[in-house]
Formats: C-alpha cells, structure tokens, sequence
C-alpha cells in the first residue's frame, strides 16, 4: 500500500527477538518508533519481549512470507487459536489495560492503537471453546506492508522468511498458568475490541 509500511527489527544475538518496530503510514502524523525495554514500562511506544510481542511478531513473518504470493488476498485468517494460544495472547493482551502492544506500531491523528485498528478478531469469546481467528484490515494494511529485517540487513527471500517464521514458532511458550476468563471479563474484552477497532 502506498506511503504504508512496518519495519519489523530481530536480532539473532540468543535467539530470534524482535527488538525494534518503525511504522510509517498516512493515519500517523510522523514515524513512530517503538523499542523493546528489559523491565515493566508504562512509557509510550515501548515493549518487552513477551509471549504476546512475540505472538505478534509470527503473525506479522507470516504475513510477509505470504506477501510473496502474488494470488494472496489475505482473505483467510493469518492466525487461528483457542485459549493458551499465539491468538489468544495477542488478542488479551492487545485489549488489557496495561497492554503494551496497543502503541507498538503508534496511534493515528485520533488517539486510537494502530495495531487495534490493522487487525480484525473473530470468535473472540475464547473461553466459551470457540477458536478466535486473527485477519488483517486491508483497508490499513497489506501483506507488502511488513518488512522483516534480521541483524542489521533486509530480508526478502521467501524461504529464509518462512526458517525465520518456523524458529520464532517452535521456540513460543504460552504464558504459565494463564488465568480462567470468566463470562465478564470476556464481555469487557469484547467491548474493547468493538470500541478501539471502530
């Protein structure tokens, strides 16, 4: 999409982490830049490394590694997952109130999560067994929008995508001991999602 795009910085210093997001958009009023940070921060545009971000983070290789496709539409969710799932941790954690990911790819000229507004849930009612399905806005974003970057240098083979896609995969662990979602908070997650997605 025109004057629309995400970069997505890892680092291959341990293991696979993204470090570093740089979103430039026209809903944006400048580049917004968010950085990963060690310890618990309220600060704007900062994350930590967590089984959310790096939920986020597959979802978004997948969304480059299936860019490459030319008959790809993106009509199809780009993630499918009941509870305890890399779904799953993007959508509670996205509409939690202490969630750092609302601002990871900024807020437009109205205030409202970037991030909230490219991704659209379906089945969000997680705890009643239904599966919760993750798609992209394409009125916002496209499978051209992402681009992956892997200590210092772009990467744009579609095979060395889907290895990078494959290693952040295997190596995501749910969070432990996630608590139960009762029928309440479900709703208050449900009336989040309809208000900043609007």
């Amino acid at each position: 999409m025109e004057n629309t795009r995400i970069d997505m910085y890892f680092s291959s210093e341990q293991e696979i982490a993204l470090y570093k997001v740089t979103s430039r958009m026209p809903c944006l009023e400048r580049l917004a830049t968010a950085h990963r940070v060690k310890t618990s921060t309220r600060q704007f545009q900062a994350f930590k490394w967590t089984t959310a971000s790096h939920a986020l983070a597959v979802l978004c290789l997948r969304v480059a590694c299936r860019a490459s496709d030319p008959a790809e539409d993106f009509s199809t969710a780009v993630m499918v997952g009941g509870k305890g799932s890399m779904a799953s941790a993007i959508l509670f954690s996205l509409y939690r109130d202490k969630s750092c990911l609302r601002d990871i790819f900024g807020v437009d000229k109205n205030g409202r999560s970037v991030l909230a507004r490219a991704l659209r849930f379906a089945n969000i009612r997680i705890a009643f067994g239904a599966p919760t399905e993750i798609f992209l806005n394409t009125a916002l974003v496209g499978g051209s929008t992402f681009h992956v970057h892997l200590d210092g240098q772009e990467i744009t083979n579609p095979l060395l995508l889907s290895k990078m896609c494959q290693k952040l995969e295997q190596s995501w662990l749910p969070r432990p001991k996630a608590p139960a979602l009762d029928r309440v908070k479900t709703q208050h997650v449900s009336e989040e999602i309809q208000a900043l997605a609007a």
